[in-house]
């Protein structure tokens, strides 16, 4: 499930960010690691590091994933360039007119802009977009601009705390669960809920469910996000 932010501004790509809602949980290993989201943009000077799978040297979508490092010039020399085509949705990274090798290309928005603070990586920024600058026949190649993750905080807690699952098995007995969710309460042939502040109880009425004649099927229960999930509204 995509939750896109309600304010997003394609003229000026204001608000550049979404949520994905996963149907099955991450598997975390070597290569698959949370992070923290930071509480602010790195002060002008800082180092960040931007990753992603855009065009490479060669003008191809880069096969594997790839990173550069890049400086924060600070949020005056940011908003001298871009003038009002940045607010405050915004931050830049990278130096003027630094090579390509150094600067964060097509394909690669969406992905993330990470700030080491005392030894723990944050994530401070998505890859949003950039602006090449004609001047007297030379191209000049002017900041990176990221979406500032940091002050979509709030916006991505409310999201992700108004979206609970509750995880059901069918057998012949009746079942009852209980989770954590936004004070919800539905009440249905098969599935009532009932909540108290936060906390609610569901109970599942015997439930029969005949499968295709194929290995693998899915469920439609509700509003149903995967293998034996049922969202709460």
């Amino acid at each position: 499930m995509v939750i896109p932010h309600g304010y997003y501004n394609d003229m000026n790509i204001s608000n550049d960010i979404g949520l994905l809602h996963l149907t099955e949980p991450l598997v975390f290993n070597d290569f698959v690691q949370p992070i923290k989201v930071a509480s602010k943009i790195p002060e002008a000077g800082a180092t960040v590091t931007t990753s992603g799978f855009g065009v490479d040297n060669d003008g191809y979508l880069a096969e594997h994933l790839l990173f550069i490092h890049q400086t924060t010039p600070g949020d005056f020399y940011c908003r001298e360039i871009y003038q009002s085509y940045v607010d405050d949705s915004m931050w830049c990274s990278g130096d003027l007119d630094s090579s390509m090798e150094h600067r964060s290309t097509p394909g690669d928005s969406g992905g993330p802009v990470v700030f080491v603070d005392n030894g723990e990586p944050t994530l401070v920024g998505l890859v949003s977009w950039s602006y090449d600058d004609n001047d007297n026949g030379k191209t000049l190649l002017l900041y990176d601009v990221n979406t500032a993750v940091p002050y979509f905080k709030s916006w991505v807690e409310e999201k992700t705390e108004s979206v609970s699952f509750v995880y059901i098995t069918v057998s012949d007995e009746t079942q009852e669960y209980t989770w954590s969710s936004l004070q919800s309460s539905y009440d249905t042939e098969y599935i009532k809920l009932q909540c108290v502040v936060n906390h609610c109880r569901i109970l599942i009425r015997p439930l029969e469910i005949k499968f295709p004649d194929q290995k693998y099927s899915r469920v439609a229960i509700l509003r149903f996000l995967g293998y034996g999930s049922v969202p709460v509204p």
